[in-house]
């Protein structure tokens, strides 16, 4: 082939040197042929242009091929590429998916007031320690707390200062019980609840008289008419191995009912339900 097809470094250089080389053979045949005598068939020149224009379309082919090959490989880089930033960007909403549903979770388990679990914690941890317990033979207490003459000190101090008071409460309660099974928890209004594992009657009555004795040293000024000069508690507590016939509600009034006898009986005093004793 002519040097103009050889150096050529693009497709219309390329067309344009297998123009020029067909019409340079094409000149020779026709000047041997028809100017110089020479008897060579037509064919020739046909056989030879052909292979011109093969030998062109096969190289263009051939480099068609090419570029589609680079251009699948460039794609499938892109492609890996754009795959690696998509894992990396799942992963790291998918990280702050899980803190933000934590979060959330944590929240919808706080009470937004006290900091310390909710009702709604508390029903959830009672549950599971519950069927822990009735599971394995093991003891449940529960404590459930009420700040005497709340209403008086509300009254006296205000709403503001209340909160105040149950604040400074809750973090008493919190302080002193972070085992595993152990939970504080606000229950609503100035009623607070704890749940504690593997306790006999006697060691739940003590916890009690301690929690008692820890909230009075609080000295949390009450209001005049109260009886007495500082914020006290009543506690009704039920400690026991669960029975057969024990349920959540049955057992939980057992405390309740244990309750209503500190307060019947003076307020700032530990009860212990008498199927506890």
């Amino acid at each position: 082939m002519p040097v103009t097809t050889v150096f050529a470094i693009n497709r219309k250089q390329i067309i344009l040197g297998a123009l020029l080389s067909i019409i340079d053979v094409t000149s020779h045949f026709v000047v041997l042929k028809y100017a110089a005598g020479v008897d060579i068939p037509t064919y020739y020149l046909v056989y030879l242009v052909m292979n011109f224009i093969l030998g062109i379309v096969g190289f263009l082919n051939n480099s068609l091929a090419n570029e589609a090959i680079e251009a699948l490989i460039k794609s499938k880089n892109q492609m890996a590429d754009w795959n690696k930033k998509l894992e990396q960007t799942i992963e790291i909403r998918t990280k702050e998916l899980v803190e933000a549903n934590c979060k959330l979770e944590e929240m919808s388990n706080t009470d937004k007031l006290t900091g310390i679990a909710n009702r709604r914690k508390f029903d959830m941890h009672y549950a599971a320690e519950w069927n822990r317990a009735k599971r394995n033979g093991t003891s449940l207490a529960i404590f459930i707390i009420d700040l005497d003459q709340f209403k008086l000190y509300n009254d006296s101090f205000g709403h503001q200062q209340g909160d105040q008071c149950l604040k400074l409460v809750a973090q008493g309660l919190a302080d002193s019980f972070n085992r595993t099974g152990e939970l504080v928890a606000r229950y609503g209004g100035e009623e607070f609840v704890i749940v504690l594992t593997c306790l006999s009657a006697n060691e739940a009555l003590q916890y009690g008289e301690q929690i008692r004795s820890k909230i009075e040293a609080l000295a949390i000024q009450q209001a005049p008419k109260a009886d007495y000069k500082v914020m006290t508690l009543s506690i009704g507590i039920v400690a026991r191995t669960l029975s057969s016939v024990d349920t959540q509600e049955s057992f939980f009034k057992e405390a309740d009912s244990a309750l209503y006898s500190a307060k019947k009986q003076g307020r700032n005093r530990v009860e212990l339900a008498s199927c506890s004793i």
